[in-house]
Parts: structure tokens; C-alpha cells; sequence
């Protein structure tokens, strides 16, 4: 039997903010107002779902285009 690992499309706290640039403490500040990628909570430990983030990111870029439209 092959064994899967389950959180493959899964970054830590420490990868997720190292993939966007800011230190742990900021994704915290942010999971407390609400702002950014959300994290889903494993055995009492956060994990970000890539695609989560990458979809975060680029809804930046779409609030940027409709504030200049």
C-alpha cells in the first residue's frame, strides 16, 4: 500500500511566510483582522493551503485594477 502524504498542498506557518515574504508574527497580526490567506487549523497547528495563497495574492492585483478603473 502506498502511503500519501495528506498535506502535500499544505505550508506551514514558517513556509507560508517565508513564500510571502514577512515574518510568522505577521500572518498572525493578519489571521486576527481577518486579512490574507486562511489558514486551516491540524492538530492544534495552522496550515496554509498554496492555492489559497496564490489565489489571495492575485485577488490583490484585481482590487488594485478596479481602484484605478
Amino acid at each position: 500500500m502506498q502511503h500519501t502524504d495528506l498535506l502535500t498542498d499544505y505550508l506551514s506557518v514558517a513556509s507560508a511566510a517565508k513564500a510571502l515574504h514577512v515574518h510568522p508574527h505577521t500572518l498572525k497580526r493578519w489571521r486576527w483582522n481577518s486579512y490574507g490567506p486562511q489558514p486551516i487549523k491540524v492538530g492544534g497547528r495552522m496550515y496554509y493551503r498554496a492555492s489559497d495563497i496564490q489565489r489571495w495574492l492575485e485577488s490583490l492585483g484585481e482590487h488594485d485594477n478596479a481602484a484605478r478603473a
